[in-house]
């Protein structure tokens, strides 16, 4: 099923299930950028739709704060427009929230910088340039940005995991792959574990209380059937359940691990033709996962929650997709789900945003 831009459509619950959660299309908007990552932010702010972007490959790029889709008495659709907006160098490659007014932002020119949000502005706090670089001194681009607490974490091509205090600006921990590898998508799942995906395909774990450099553990994106290492494109786990962390790969696979038990993991989905760009829970429901290619698919799952405790039985256990709920031709980028509405936007520069409602 295709979503047509600016139409709604309404995706079928199955007859066989109750009380599914299921994505209605609402709207959706050109913006003047492509998207690198889009995220609602917090309602404080007045609507539960306004929400942020950050721009690539443009001359300019910037952070944009942009207003609700609905009209005051939310009766009627109306464009999205800038309330603030703060100019960074480079490609913006992610960001992430701090707290519900602070957000980390990582470019392609190394740098990491960390910007205040209220509902009319964005202003700079501080910025480290240069945060990523070779050992001959020349720039290297952050890869991936990644928050848990107060505390941030970036990767680059250069093959260095930094950690950072976002309310101090001081620089925690350093790790550096041994062998100088570009990484390329990270998730900090607990305040002192990270897992890195460098470019040979295995998904390293680091324990950021260790001196030493080297991973924990690592886990293996090669399934039973196949002979090579996929490259992990993004990396994700269920919110009540950070032990459990699933990938996407560019060969279109979904991979699930349980850190308690990392050399085995569960049953291996291959739902998309394309690389997975994102995999999103939504908010604090580790029921519903959303999932996006580099062709433009959006597919939503459901998660059975009486088995989401047993590992051996979270893809199983999969009900069938209700989608894909987006069909585009160009890449999806980042997906945010707040508990009602799920937004994403990419390379088309439209945003989407579907509400998820209760049948």
């Amino acid at each position: 099923m295709c979503l047509q831009k600016g139409l709604s459509s309404t995706i079928p619950a199955k007859e066989d299930e109750e009380d599914v959660n299921f994505a209605v299309a609402l709207q959706s908007a050109v913006l003047p950028h492509k998207v690198s990552c889009i995220r609602w932010v917090a309602e404080q702010f007045g609507s539960p739709q306004t929400f942020l972007t950050s721009s690539w490959d443009s001359t300019d790029n910037s952070v944009t704060l942009w207003s609700r889709f609905h009209d005051a008495a939310g009766e009627e659709a109306v464009a999205p427009e800038v309330l603030a907006q703060k100019y960074l160098p480079g490609d913006i490659i992610g960001f992430e929230f701090v707290d519900e007014q602070t957000i980390a932002c990582a470019t392609s020119e190394g740098a990491l910088s960390i910007l205040a949000i209220t509902k009319d502005s964005i202003t700079e706090k501080f910025s480290l340039p240069n945060f990523h670089s070779f050992n001959n001194g020349l720039v290297s681009a952050c890869t991936g940005i990644s928050v848990y607490d107060r505390n941030v974490a970036t990767i680059g091509e250069n093959g260095c995991l930094n950690i950072v205090s976002a309310a101090s600006a001081s620089v925690l921990r350093t790790i550096r792959d041994n062998n100088a590898c570009s990484m390329c998508c990270l998730s900090f799942v607990k305040p002192d574990t990270v897992l890195v995906s460098s470019r040979y395909g295995n998904i390293d774990c680091y324990d950021i209380r260790r001196d030493s450099d080297e991973p924990v553990l690592t886990l293996s994106t090669k399934s039973e059937d196949e002979e090579e290492l996929t490259d992990t494109t993004c990396i994700s786990y269920l919110p009540t359940q950070n032990q459990i962390v699933f990938a996407g790969l560019e060969n279109g696979s979904i991979m699930g691990w349980d850190l308690r038990n990392p050399g085995i993991f569960s049953t291996q989905l291959k739902p998309h033709d394309s690389q997975v760009n994102v995999i999103k829970f939504r908010k604090n429901d580790p029921n519903m996962m959303f999932s996006a290619t580099e062709e433009g698919d959006v597919y939503q799952w459901l998660l059975r929650s009486e088995h989401n405790h047993h590992m051996d039985n979270v893809f199983i256990n999969l009900v069938q997709s209700y989608g894909p709920v987006i069909e585009n031709y160009h890449a999806i980028n980042s997906i945010d789900v707040s508990s009602s509405h799920m937004i994403c936007s990419g390379d088309e520069a439209y945003v989407y945003v579907l509400e998820i409602q209760q049948e």
